[in-house]
């Protein structure tokens, strides 16, 4: 469960709209029902007026110390209200892309090196061993992924290669990068980078997810104003609708430009035969 701030459709005009300005609106926070057993709470503010923050705070309870809230806003200090910022969702929607264009390109001969730090994304590996025979996992928590590999080998006759950070190189083909920032290991000039928006290595060849393929049945409900990508984050991780973290994202970019799913396969498939 979680509350959420969102933007009424259309404005206030003339004296009200002068009125909201300086002295705000009520806060009324209304239930939206997600399925039987989940639901979230979501109050609604006209776009530009005074948000009672206190009001606010009073009015969510609890569920104010993460809200979901339009990225532009900023909370004013002391007002006891902090912001819900996502941590699950993300990575799983690079690793679901990822897996999805390995797919189309037809995987097989193309190098894969996934980085995956802390080991939280060892359950997401089997769709990627399934479309590639060379797969290599950077990961300081080695532990977790040896009994990974010894499933994988069981049960599909895959081999993966486990590295810890800073040891041997890539020979370019494709880095997953499901948690952004640089790569740790050197890599290749020609390596092709898959990240979240926004947080690729520098100067590199990045391949971007952006937002989330969220679908109308959830999108109906997202309040006006808060991105695809963080209400389904909130979904996924405030309301366990877990399956959204089976989604892929909405869009791609490549070096900053929109780029199709056909063309980003086929520039994975390009990295495989450098």
């Amino acid at each position: 469960m979680f509350a959420a701030l969102a933007y009424k459709e259309g404005e206030a005009a003339g004296l009200r709209k002068m009125w909201k300005r300086l002295f705000g609106e009520p806060i009324t926070p209304q239930k939206v029902s997600i399925d039987r057993r989940e639901c979230f709470f979501t109050a609604s503010v006209t776009r530009g007026t005074r948000i009672r923050w206190d009001d606010l705070f009073i009015r969510m309870g609890r569920l104010s110390r993460e809200m979901v809230l339009p990225e532009e806003l900023h909370i004013p200090e002391g007002c006891g209200i902090t912001r819900f910022v996502p941590a699950a969702l993300g990575p799983r929607v690079v690793m679901n892309t990822a897996a999805d264009l390995l797919a189309q390109a037809g995987g097989g001969r193309i190098p894969v090196t996934v980085v995956d730090l802390r080991g939280r994304l060892c359950g997401m590996m089997i769709p990627i061993v399934r479309s590639c025979a060379e797969v290599r996992v950077v990961t300081a928590n080695t532990a977790v992924y040896r009994n990974t590999c010894e499933r994988l080998m069981e049960e599909y006759g895959a081999s993966v290669v486990v590295c810890p950070p800073g040891s041997g190189s890539v020979r370019g083909g494709v880095v997953v990068l499901p948690f952004g920032g640089e790569c740790p290991v050197d890599t290749a000039p020609d390596t092709l980078y898959i990240a979240p928006e926004g947080d690729g290595p520098a100067g590199g060849a990045v391949l971007s997810t952006c937002g989330i393929r969220l679908g109308e049945m959830y999108g109906a409900l997202r309040p006006n104003g808060i991105s695809e990508l963080l209400f389904a984050a909130a979904l996924y991780e405030k309301c366990a609708v877990r399956g959204i973290g089976s989604l892929p994202a909405e869009r791609l970019t490549y070096m900053g430009q929109g780029i199709s799913q056909p063309d980003a396969a086929d520039l994975i498939r390009r990295s495989g035969d450098k």
